[in-house]
């Protein structure tokens, strides 16, 4: 029989003093080494089939060694339950310092500094070929020092795209409370939810709806403003380069959003330099934009005109010629007809070559 995880108990040389996070997959213990030195964390997994999660966690973390994710110090995943020993974050998650503030919001100069670190970790992550998948407020981690710590690594993206798609798994691996379980949904970038593959794209999203909430203290849900318009009631100034940054990386169409991390900090770290980013209307929204709608519809309104005035002119016309022409041959007669029937015809197609724009679709 296994051990029991519960405060007071001794594991591998630290003694339980406290639980301080719990979900479906694991529980984490704040641990004190027996013999003195720093606090650390134990995270044991809560059900056995379960291991290969908790070891798939391990050896992301041990790939992904660095100031941005949690350092794993030990690992016992031949015991009975499975655990490792992780470096101690006692500045707790994202999420209870949201809860904290006030409004539930951060200072724009905080709130970018954080996404600053966020996103150098995942740029990170991304380029060494992970998807995180599940990245919130409450996958973020914060040292003693504030900074944050990218943790819940382990799961590949099956795993991710099964507990996604199964209400009954993804309950059991956030917990039964409802809030938990439609947070993690409002993270899921559109075409997740409509059954497609987890990618750097779709963290991508996350991280957006993330930055989102640092600024304005609530999730983008909906029809919702850009933070400049969202606190501008509120008295505070967001300046338009964030705007532009968040617009890209909550892009509907992943045609439209940053591809990865790296390129989201980028713009990130331009805009901070001042450097200007393209604006808003240089989305493609894969649909006639304003500047475009109005051409196409200029040039339809002047063919409705001409063909609506033009057919009663050319029967009139082609019914005076034919007059005229009473005594010349049929040849002539049908050619004066075609003439005049097809002289709307040729107006229409002059005035939609002219006013409608060649990159129309």
């Amino acid at each position: 029989m296994g051990v029991a995880f519960e405060p007071g108990v001794r594991v591998s040389g630290h003694l339980l003093s406290e639980e301080i996070g719990r979900g479906g997959f694991s529980r984490v213990f704040r641990a004190e080494p027996v013999g003195g030195g720093e606090p650390v964390a134990i995270k044991v997994a809560v059900r056995s089939e379960l291991l290969s999660a908790l070891r798939a966690e391990g050896a992301v973390l041990r790939r992904l060694q660095g100031p941005r994710f949690v350092r794993i110090i030990e690992e016992h995943l031949d015991q009975d339950p499975p655990y490792f020993v992780l470096e101690l974050c006692p500045g707790g998650d994202l999420r209870a310092k949201l809860e904290r503030s006030p409004a539930r919001r951060l200072p724009e100069g905080e709130a970018r500094a954080l996404m600053d670190a966020i996103l150098e970790g995942m740029a990170f992550a991304h380029d060494e070929g992970f998807v995180h998948g599940d990245l919130k407020p409450d996958n973020i981690l914060l040292d003693g020092r504030g900074e944050p710590k990218i943790a819940d690594l382990g799961f590949s993206r099956s795993v991710r795209r099964k507990l996604i798609e199964a209400d009954a798994a993804l309950s059991a691996s956030l917990g039964t409370e409802e809030g938990k379980v439609r947070g993690t949904f409002d993270y899921l970038g559109p075409e997740v939810r409509a059954g497609g593959e987890l990618s750097p794209a779709s963290d991508v999203f996350a991280l957006g709806v993330l930055f989102y909430e640092l600024l304005v203290g609530r999730r983008p849900l909906g029809a919702f403003q850009l933070p400049s318009a969202a606190l501008a009631r509120e008295g505070v100034k967001v300046p338009a380069w964030l705007d532009r940054v968040l617009a890209r990386s909550l892009a509907h169409d992943t045609r439209d959003r940053y591809p990865d991390a790296a390129l989201m900090l980028a713009d990130l770290r331009a805009g901070e330099k001042g450097v200007e980013l393209p604006g808003l209307d240089s989305l493609t929204n894969h649909e006639p934009s304003a500047r475009r709608v109005k051409p196409i519809n200029d040039a339809f309104f002047f063919a409705q005109i001409t063909i609506a005035s033009g057919i009663p002119i050319a029967i009139m016309g082609g019914t005076a010629l034919a007059m005229e022409c009473a005594s010349s041959s049929w040849l002539l007669k049908a050619a004066v007809a075609l003439a005049c029937l097809f002289a709307p015809v040729l107006l229409t197609a002059v005035a939609v070559r002219v006013l409608l724009p060649r990159s129309a679709p």
